[in-house]
């Protein structure tokens, strides 16, 4: 038991070092490293995290949200920044409502933009310096 309490004062002091830590923080930072360690000394393995909770049904990934509005991934975080598009956090990545983004197509077509960009055309094979030395 000793040896699990020396390792988790280890693992804690290491984490407290990286970050500022309360003494709350560390008193829990210390009971669930120890209850890990516990659990490692007692089956032999590691405890598995609880699986993150689906997202319901009308609620999709940001990459969804910029592939049905027909803008880049990075343009609907921007829009998440600024407050046109409600979003949540689900551990790393963003989760929008379905109807937020149905909705801010609504407006984005309103206001007169393309909601799909088109394509940009191909270099023209003769560049402008080349034309303008020809014609002279």
């Amino acid at each position: 038991m000793s040896s699990i309490l020396e390792m988790t004062v280890e693992i804690v002091k290491a984490q407290a070092a990286q970050r500022r830590m309360g003494p709350r923080e560390i008193e829990e930072a210390i009971r669930r490293t120890a209850a890990a360690l516990r659990a490692v000394a007692d089956t032999g393995s590691a405890p598995q995290p609880p699986a993150p909770a689906a997202a319901p049904a009308n609620w999709i990934r940001a990459e969804e949200a910029a592939r049905r509005l027909g803008v880049s991934r990075l343009t609907v975080y921007k829009y998440i920044r600024q407050g046109k598009l409600p979003a949540t956090r689900q551990g790393r990545s963003y989760a929008v409502r379905l109807e937020d983004v149905t909705a801010l197509r609504r407006g984005l077509r309103r206001r007169g933009r393309p909601v799909v960009r088109a394509r940009r055309s191909p270099r023209p094979a003769v560049s402008r310096r080349r034309r303008a030395a020809r014609r002279a």
